[in-house]
């Protein structure tokens, strides 16, 4: 049987095209408002969702957050303008949106994306059976978890301070130090500055996807950036966009979280990785021991691109 998607928009005649572009691959539903989509998500088996971000009373950011607690495997693709800067973050924090797909969408990489959510929910499906993999257990592993803290030599003395009692703690200065420590340690989790030493972290961060496909990755920066939050949630799969000034306490939350998904391999987040992981480079890793990072950089990008999602 065809997987059922549901598209959410409350412009008629987008429903219709988008209905028109899938419905002789797909089940297709559609809904004009988020409460009626919200009533279909909990009569229906849901694949996929794609929700327009502005409409009318509840907005697709909060829609896709309720329909992860009522059904957490359905996979939640949310069109947006780069405008949406709160939208976004909010979303990413609160692990609800698979994919950002900005507008105006071109239909084969929208064809692309939902496909790839699809064979993601069709796992996770034959994973869990009817259980709700969210609220499985992470393993418990009595040696403490490794971080790896990408910043500043003055920010690396601060965070070295707050966790090394409770985790094992490297710290790089630098891009190509961080590349010598991932190919050396089995890390858990890392954070890194938006931009270090004059260079974005979005290749770097792409790379990851090669070189240690399971690292958690956290991202701090000193500002909102609606285009690198959208690519690094897309290409990247980090897992929270902190922007300061942020609590102590804050950052611990997220640390913790983090480690908690690393050890479980059954979220939705660790098994999507894992997928495209091998969708990307069908399980041919690159020999990055004998690569400099900015050529590990150049062919990731490379086989990132050929794949066609968003």
């Amino acid at each position: 049987m065809p997987h059922t998607i549901l598209f959410v928009d409350d412009e008629k005649p987008i429903l219709s095209s988008l209905a028109f572009s899938f419905e002789d691959d797909y089940d297709v539903l559609t809904a004009q408002s988020a409460e009626e989509a919200l009533n279909i998500i909990k009569t229906r088996r849901i694949a996929v969702i794609v929700s327009d971000h502005r409409m009318p009373g509840m907005q697709g950011a909060e829609l896709l957050s309720k329909v992860k607690e009522i059904s957490p495997m359905t996979m939640r693709i949310l069109l947006t303008g780069y405008a949406d800067i709160d939208a976004i973050m909010a979303s990413i924090n609160s692990g609800s949106v698979f994919r950002f797909v900005n507008k105006p969408w071109d239909i084969e990489k929208l064809r692309a994306t939902v496909k790839l959510a699809c064979s993601i929910y069709e796992q996770m499906s034959s994973l869990s059976g009817h259980q709700i993999l969210e609220e499985a257990k992470p393993v418990v592993k009595s040696e403490k978890p490794s971080t790896l803290f990408i910043d500043t030599p003055n920010n690396l003395a601060a965070l070295r301070e707050l966790f090394e009692h409770d985790y094992f703690v490297y710290t790089a200065d630098s891009f190509e130090r961080a590349f010598d420590i991932l190919q050396q340690r089995d890390i858990a989790v890392l954070t890194i500055e938006a931009i270090l030493n004059g260079e974005e972290s979005a290749p770097f961060i792409a790379a990851l996807r090669n070189l240690k496909p399971n690292v958690v990755v956290i991202m701090l920066t000193g500002s909102k950036d609606s285009s690198l939050a959208i690519r690094l949630i897309n290409e990247g799969r980090i897992f929270r966009y902190l922007v300061k000034p942020f609590t102590r306490q804050i950052l611990k939350d997220t640390l913790r979280a983090a480690v908690e998904q690393y050890n479980n391999p059954t979220t939705i987040e660790t098994v999507a990785r894992s997928i495209e992981h091998k969708r990307i480079f069908n399980d041919d890793s690159l020999k990055v021991q004998t690569l400099h990072l900015s050529d590990v950089i150049r062919r990731v990008n490379a086989k990132i691109a050929r794949v066609g999602t968003y």
